[in-house]
């Protein structure tokens, strides 16, 4: 896989500064206004992290900067939301994000979930593709 060829790694951890600076990113890429400024999101974000019911998952180059970004919604219910994801238009090729998502489903069924929503995943978008690749609906 490229990724472990690049030495990509992933961490679970609460770097909301990772994951803003990507989400920030994406909506500067996209031209489409936040929906949340910072320091709103930064709260929502550390709310769900305290409560147990989120989860910051960071694909990562060596230097440990990340390229891709989730924030997955979990809680007690065995499916998880994927409800924000992005990445670094620089290591758009590098296949961080597929990785990223890859890697989160193992360790998310590891945590004993048995499904994972790619929330908002318009067809034929390429998250819908790697949905049907799964054998997920659309």
């Amino acid at each position: 896989m490229r990724a472990h060829s690049l030495g990509l790694t992933t961490t679970t951890d609460d770097d909301f500064e990772s994951f803003f600076r990507l989400h920030h990113q994406i909506h500067l890429r996209k031209r489409a206004p936040l929906y949340l400024p910072n320091e709103s999101f930064r709260t929502y974000v550390q709310r769900l992290l305290a409560q147990d019911l989120a989860r910051l998952y960071h694909a990562c180059l060596p230097d440990g900067r990340s390229v891709a970004t989730q924030l997955i919604l979990t809680g007690s219910h065995p499916i998880t939301h994927t409800v924000c994801a992005a990445s670094d238009e620089a290591h758009l090729n590098t296949g961080a994000n597929s990785f990223l998502r890859w890697m989160t489903f193992n360790s998310l069924a590891a945590l004993g979930y048995t499904g994972t929503d790619l929330t908002g995943a318009p067809y034929p978008h390429k998250v819908s593709r790697f949905k049907r690749q799964l054998g997920g609906a659309w």
